[in-house]
C-alpha cells in the first residue's frame, strides 16, 4: 500500500497488533494499492468478494469512506462508507450501468468507538449482506448488478477528491469469496488470523476463550476482551453473534 500525504500511526487506539492507521479527512489521507499491483485485492473478475474493517470514526461532517475498490464515479464497483446523515454503516456496490445500490446497516456506529464492519457481495447471486460487529443486520437483492469488468486502485481511508475517512483503521481485510456470518463472526471475535481465540484440547469444537468477547459470560461475572470461557454458551462473541466450532476450517 502507498501512504499518501502522510498517514500517522496510533499505539493507543488499536484493535489487533501494535497499531492501527489514523486518517485526517482535512488533509485527504489515504493509503493506497494501485489497480496493476494489487489483483488479489480487486471486485472484478470474481464471482463474490467480502471486506472488511474496524472503525473508529471522530467526526461526521461528510460521508466519510473506509475502504473503496471502485471508479471515480462511486457507481462501478464496492465501497464502505459512514453516512453522516444517519450515522449508519453502509455498503456501496454499482457497474456503471445499474443505479448503484447503498444498503446500510439498521444501527448507527457512535464517534470515538471501535466497530466491526463487513460488506459480502455475491455478484453471481445478486446478493449484497451488511455485517455490523460480527453479526448480520441487512440485506438485499442488488437488481441484478454484475461485477466490474474493470480493476480499480485498492483504497483504505477514501481516495482523492472524495470524502476521505477521519479517525482510525485496523485490521482492514478483503477476501474473493462470500463469507458466512459464522465466518464473519470468528473473523471478528478472533481476529484476521485467528490469533485471538483458543481451541479446548481436549474439545477441539469449544473455545477456551476468544480476544474480542465485548459481553459479561453467560452465568459469570466476567467482562471485557479476552475472556476465559469453560465453553461455548458461555463465550461472549464479538457483538454477541454466533461463532463455528473452534476447529472449523478457518476461510
Amino acid at each position: 500500500m502507498t501512504d499518501k500525504n502522510t498517514v500517522t500511526q496510533s499505539t493507543s487506539l488499536i484493535r489487533e497488533g501494535s497499531a492501527s492507521a489514523q486518517f485526517d479527512e482535512d488533509a485527504s489521507e489515504q493509503l493506497e494499492c494501485v489497480a496493476a499491483t494489487c489483483n488479489e485485492l480487486q471486485s472484478s473478475g470474481f464471482a463474490s468478494i467480502t471486506i472488511g474493517c474496524w472503525a473508529y470514526p471522530t467526526a461526521d461532517t461528510n460521508d466519510i469512506f473506509m475502504l473503496r475498490n471502485n471508479n471515480g464515479a462511486q457507481d462501478d464497483g464496492i465501497a464502505m462508507d459512514r453516512e453522516s446523515s444517519t450515522d449508519n454503516f453502509r455498503c456501496r456496490i454499482g457497474d456503471a450501468t445499474d443505479n448503484t445500490n447503498r444498503l446500510s446497516a439498521t444501527d448507527s456506529i457512535e464517534l470515538n468507538e471501535w466497530n466491526h464492519t463487513a460488506c459480502a457481495v455475491d455478484w453471481s447471486g445478486n446478493d449484497l449482506y451488511v455485517y455490523l460487529n460480527g453479526a448480520q443486520v441487512n440485506s438485499h437483492e442488488t437488481n441484478s448488478v454484475d461485477a466490474p469488468s474493470t480493476a480499480y486502485d485498492f483504497g483504505i481511508g477514501g481516495d482523492s477528491g472524495f470524502n476521505s475517512w477521519d479517525g482510525n483503521l485496523d485490521e482492514c481485510w478483503a477476501i474473493d469469496d462470500l463469507l458466512t456470518a459464522a465466518e464473519i463472526c470468528r473473523v471478528c471475535s478472533c481476529g484476521v488470523r485467528g490469533n485471538l481465540c483458543r481451541c479446548d484440547p481436549t474439545t477441539p469444537a469449544n473455545y477456551i476463550n476468544t480476544g474480542r468477547n465485548t459481553s459479561t459470560c453467560e452465568g459469570g461475572s466476567c467482562s471485557g476482551d479476552g475472556l476465559d470461557c469453560s465453553s461455548n454458551a458461555d463465550c461472549g462473541s464479538c457483538g454477541g453473534c454466533t461463532l463455528p466450532s473452534c476447529n472449523a476450517a478457518a476461510p
